[in-house]
């Protein structure tokens, strides 16, 4: 059970993982869109200025302005650009394929989110598949503990025999002979070997639960922080 929620917990960060990557490149695309619109835009009014200062409309203050802006617009492009390429290299990582040339942004989750962040956070302790693990590792700590304390009881072991000889051609042939035995056997360890590995068990047990603690803290705080950055 703690393999499989493990591998839950793993799959679930792996999608997770996925859907960044899908959203960050979407956004990166489209500021790059918007850049290359401001960079158009910002030509085609430096060539109505340039036109304007020509026939005497307008000075060369106005054309050096919107030379500046080019510039402005072109160091906005080159950081787009690196957005892009770091993104791209995001979601290969991430998916494993090259990304497709037309990607949109999913639907708004808001429907299917919780209420308010109270019900979030329980949701999230009760579900979440680390903590799942976690749980399922105290317990079999806890069943290694009683084994181990089994281990230092007797073992009852039980035999039962019968025997009947009939041999009519000597005399005293007839025997019989039935037995029942009951054996109490203990394994006597040196050094208190069971002793110790029951013990150690036992605060195995009480790390599991104290990182379970600590898993449900962390796990508490990511979510409030995300619902103040979502609010």
């Amino acid at each position: 059970d703690r393999a499989r929620f493990s591998l839950e917990d793993r799959m679930e960060a792996t999608a997770y993982r996925a859907v960044q990557a899908y959203i960050a490149l979407v956004a990166a695309r489209e500021a790059m869109q918007l850049m290359r619109m401001q960079k158009n835009q910002l030509t085609e009014m430096r060539t109505r200025i340039a036109i304007s200062v020509r026939d005497g409309g307008g000075d060369d203050s106005e054309l050096a302005r919107a030379d500046d802006l080019i510039l402005l617009a072109d160091n906005g492009l080159a950081n787009a650009r690196a957005r892009e390429a770091t993104a791209i290299a995001n979601y290969v990582e991430a998916v494993g394929v090259e990304p497709p040339t037309s990607m949109s942004l999913p639907d708004d989750p808001q429907a299917s989110l919780p209420n308010d962040v109270m019900a979030a956070i329980t949701k999230a302790v009760n579900t979440h598949p680390q903590i799942a693990a976690i749980d399922k590792q105290a317990q079999s700590f806890i069943h290694e503990a009683k084994a181990e304390g089994a281990a230092a009881l007797p073992r009852l072991e039980g035999n039962l025999s019968y025997l009947k000889r009939d041999q009519r051609d000597v005399i005293g042939g007839e025997a019989t002979d039935a037995r029942a035995t009951l054996n109490l056997n203990w394994d006597i360890e040196t050094g208190l070997g069971p002793v110790h590995r029951k013990n150690r068990a036992e605060a195995l047990s009480a790390q599991a639960r104290a990182e379970r603690e600590a898993t449900r803290a962390a796990l508490e705080r990511d979510i409030r922080t995300a619902w103040a950055g979502y609010e």
